[in-house]
């Protein structure tokens, strides 16, 4: 069988012991019984057992075993017992030998061969800990009980090797299936927002820029911020699969507002406004129902605060500095530099330059400072992206039908 494993280590400082257990474990009359035996307790089918082999090495020292063990353990051919002798003189004894041999190979079982007067098995538990895979046999050991030793602990051996390799069949496959609910997932998320998005025909790649620009900034902010420590792998994920559900409230935005061409009046702006409100309400309830735990936390605080401003002068909460998450921070800056920089229905598309020197300005007013020294530090980046994702020319436009950056980001 697969698992099979009757390899035996002897660890003892008298040869006779060696042969002993050679006697005890070796000889072919003895097999057919233990095969027997194996049957009784196992309950292995009599007509198919043709004796148990054990495959026996022998050490003299505990450094010896411990140089055997690894050997077997580098060669993937691990021993299943090991039966080891208390007192060795003039170096290890057996515990410290035991303790090595466990050091190397957790796996391998160990049958303690000893004299009470050598070591009590008190003292033996204390040192050892209490263990299933430990036994003791005393000296003088009897034959039945020695090769019952041997035959329990490597089929001990086999079915825990057996567990093992079951767990880990049980592990990728969870891991497979729970690769298909992240990506199911993901590209349910994608497909909503890019519902939303698609109402206005001439946002493109939106979505696909926004979550490169955030992605940009927060690994910028973990290499060298103030917020480093708050940024991991999970929150790197969560804000590039959440942050394109950042406008999906515009679902519920009328086309005469969503997609005019000229200014907005203030109507049309309170309006327009409540795609924060609609698309936060949404994906709270989601998050009520616990779907996809972070991510859709995530997703909730930047679709609700992405319009929010540092100095508290955003909508819809009024929120002010840290108050606003991280999360919708790092979207808020993201989202103005793709909507300076892209072509709207009521705009043409403006310089990266204009883009970069507006989001400065207003750094302190609109945005947190060390997000947009973040962006700052990686403006040659952005310009890249941007001009790779947009695979369009861009005309310098310092004036337009828009004519303040809250307006733009209010519509955008």
């Amino acid at each position: 069988m697969e698992n099979s494993n009757r390899r035996i280590l002897i660890v003892d400082d008298n040869v006779d012991i060696h042969h002993d257990f050679r006697k005890i474990l070796c000889e072919s009359r003895l097999n057919d019984r233990l095969a027997e035996q194996e049957a009784l307790l196992f309950g292995t089918e009599s007509e198919t057992i043709e004796g148990v082999i054990f495959e026996l090495s022998s050490a003299m020292q505990g450094q010896d075993a411990v140089q055997i063990v690894a050997e077997a353990d580098y060669d993937e051919q691990p021993f299943a017992v090991a039966f080891v002798d208390m007192p060795m003189p003039p170096r290890w004894g057996g515990v410290e030998t035991i303790q090595h041999l466990w050091e190397i190979d957790p796996r391998i079982n160990v049958v303690i061969c000893t004299a009470y007067s050598d070591c009590t098995s008190g003292q033996i538990l204390k040192e050892l800990g209490e263990s299933d895979q430990l036994l003791i046999l005393k000296k003088p050991f009897d034959p039945e009980e020695a090769r019952f030793a041997a035959l329990a602990m490597s089929h001990k051996w086999e079915q825990m090797r057996l567990a093992e390799r079951k767990t880990a069949d049980l592990e990728r496959e969870l891991a497979l299936r729970t690769a298909e609910i992240v990506q199911s997932r993901d590209m349910f998320a994608f497909g909503l927002a890019k519902l939303a998005d698609s109402r206005d025909p001439e946002t493109g790649q939106h979505l696909n820029r926004m979550r490169h620009y955030s992605q940009i900034i927060a690994e910028q902010l973990q290499r060298d911020s103030v917020y480093s420590g708050a940024i991991d792998q999970a929150f790197m994920d969560n804000l590039y699969r959440s942050s394109p559900l950042h406008d999906i409230g515009k679902i519920g935005i009328r086309d005469s507002v969503l997609c005019k061409p000229g200014r907005l009046t203030e109507s049309e702006m309170d309006h327009m406004r409540q795609h924060v409100r609609i698309g936060a309400d949404a994906i709270e309830e989601m998050v009520g129902f616990n779907v996809s735990g972070s991510f859709m936390q995530m997703a909730m605080e930047i679709v609700r605060f992405h319009h929010e401003r540092f100095d508290g002068k955003g909508y819809l909460t009024g929120l002010a500095g840290d108050e606003i998450p991280l999360a919708a921070r790092i979207v808020s800056v993201a989202d103005v530099y793709d909507a300076i920089t892209s072509k709207r229905v009521y705009k043409e598309a403006m310089s990266f330059d204009y883009a970069y020197s507006e989001i400065t300005k207003n750094s302190g007013k609109q945005f947190d400072p060390v997000i947009v020294d973040a962006f700052s530090s990686c403006r040659d980046e952005f310009e890249q992206l941007a001009g790779d994702l947009h695979r369009v020319n861009y005309f310098v436009h310092e004036t337009s039908e828009i004519e303040s950056v809250p307006e733009l980001c209010c519509r955008n």
